[in-house]
């Protein structure tokens, strides 16, 4: 594995509570963001946003479910 590939995974499957903090606070900044886009009507960065705020929800709910399975373990 690459130095990239093995970052990827810790940052996805054993997070640190700052990786935790930072994908919240980025995925309220981006809300931010594509309201302002949405206002603006510029449909293309509306759509890029969107692209890294599903990456960020997604990393959000992944850290839910490992909270959730240590809790239940």
């Amino acid at each position: 594995m690459d130095v990239d590939r093995l970052e990827q995974h810790r940052l996805w499957k054993h997070p640190t509570a700052t990786d935790v903090a930072v994908v919240q606070h980025e995925i309220g900044a981006l809300g931010t963001q594509l309201q302002l886009a949405f206002d603006a009507r510029d449909w293309l960065n509306a759509r890029l946003i969107l692209n890294t705020l599903h990456d960020r929800i997604l990393r959000a709910m992944t850290y839910a479910d490992l909270e959730a399975t240590k809790a239940v373990a």
